[in-house]
């Protein structure tokens, strides 16, 4: 095993003709990414995900298997005058969903796509 230096360079000194093999180790996580349906329940759903829950109407909680504190969280919803916003917290995304009424925001349940990038 070789390992980089700090600069992500290798330095390799032979004092004859030498061949050199290397089978590079990456690493690869899944994507944290659910498609959620307007009552909390899943039904696309990546194998990060552990739990999902509706909180109360347009709030909704979605567990994670990792902390999600420094990562950076978004959600989609299809259609037009609709909105959501969502924030981690520990191993776990809140998320909030709303139509605008007469000017006014008002929660609704929606289904949306929350998706987490670390």
């Amino acid at each position: 095993m070789l390992a980089l230096g700090a600069t992500g360079q290798i330095s390799i000194n032979v004092s004859q003709t030498a061949t050199l093999y290397g089978d590079i180790t990456g690493y690869f996580a899944p994507q944290i990414q659910v498609y959620m349906n307007y009552d909390g329940t899943a039904y696309a759903v990546m194998t990060r995900i552990l739990a999902t829950s509706k909180l109360g109407t347009g709030s909704y909680m979605i567990e994670t298997d990792r902390n999600l504190q420094l990562c950076s969280v978004h959600v989609n919803i299809d259609g037009g005058y609709y909105y959501a916003s969502a924030y981690p917290s520990g191993n776990n995304i809140y998320v909030q969903t709303w139509a605008i009424t007469n000017g006014s925001p008002v929660a609704t349940d929606l289904y949306h796509n929350v998706s987490a990038k670390c």
